[in-house]
């Protein structure tokens, strides 16, 4: 559905454009074409300087809080041990070894299969057991932080976050060596406050955008430039028809960067739109593809 509004979207778009040049004339609508050119810019840079002091503002702590709270009974050495037993391992381990090769800093799955070689298990095994540990942090930690967001109201403004297994795998070692609040910390500034910041970014663009152009609009009204404009000719009737689909495209290329820029700050996890939704468009695809890919 997302698709067809897209597609729908440009028509319409340039159908209108193209009206309004033709009955404007070239030399009033070339003015206005300016003011967009001026809006679109003055919106781009306003809602990128402000994206990240909104989001600091108002949702940093709200989901510093919620993630720390998904974060405050992760317990790293638990669930290692709690897998070393299931492999049988448990009687040969002690809860003191996890515990300090945990802690000891660096990658605790290198440290974890040091170990093991000492204890004379062969690749194999200590091959499975990584797999084990890493499944588990990979689905338990990520499906807590979910819902920790969707119990916040966050899920309102993003999907499910997508954390890599390396930010993952760095989210744990922090809280098993420093703190949790510090793991919680990592997870925030990486996984999803640039998907938030972009999501900001996109609704400030287009707040900022809207107000830019009303502002032109009224200064070109007070300025009384368009009452110095000639009478409208049948040639300059037609220049302001080619004019109108020029800006028409323009609008769209807007539209389609604008968009390109919403996926690529939020990872193209949102299923509100994402680059899917383009390749399913006939004529939309080709604004956006021009700034994603």
């Amino acid at each position: 559905m997302t698709a067809i509004i897209l597609d729908i979207g440009v028509i319409v778009i340039l159908i209108v454009t193209c009206i309004v040049g033709y009955v404007r004339g070239f030399r009033k609508y070339f003015i206005g074409m300016i003011a967009a050119v001026l809006a679109t810019a003055a919106a781009a840079y306003v809602s990128n300087r402000l994206a990240a002091p909104v989001y600091d503002r108002y949702l940093r702590e709200q989901v510093n809080t919620h993630v720390a709270g998904a974060i405050e009974d992760l317990d790293p050495k638990k669930v290692v041990m709690d897998k070393l037993r299931e492999q049988g391992y448990g009687d040969y381990i002690s809860e003191d070894e996890v515990s300090d090769i945990i802690s000891q800093g660096g990658d605790y799955l290198e440290n974890i299969s040091g170990l093991l070689k000492q204890k004379g298990a062969d690749n194999s095994e200590i091959e499975l057991l990584r797999r084990n540990i890493d499944g588990y942090f990979n689905s338990e930690l990520p499906a807590t932080i979910n819902q920790k967001l969707d119990e916040s109201g966050l899920t309102r403004y993003i999907d499910n976050v997508n954390i890599s297994a390396d930010q993952l795998r760095e989210c744990v070692t922090r809280a098993a060596t420093q703190s949790k609040e510090d793991a919680a910390d990592y997870i925030v500034e990486k996984a999803i406050k640039p998907i938030l910041v972009g999501v900001i970014r996109t609704i400030l663009f287009a707040v900022c955008y809207a107000a830019a152009a009303l502002l032109l609009k009224l200064i070109v009204f007070i300025s009384g430039v368009m009452d110095t404009v000639p009478e409208v000719k049948a040639a300059d009737r037609f220049a302001g028809l080619v004019l109108g689909a020029i800006k028409g495209l323009l609008y769209c290329s807007v539209v389609g960067w604008a968009l390109s820029m919403f996926c690529s700050t939020t990872k193209n996890s949102m299923t509100v739109f994402n680059a899917d939704i383009s390749e399913k468009t006939f004529l939309f695809r080709y604004f956006f593809d021009f700034f994603y890919k």
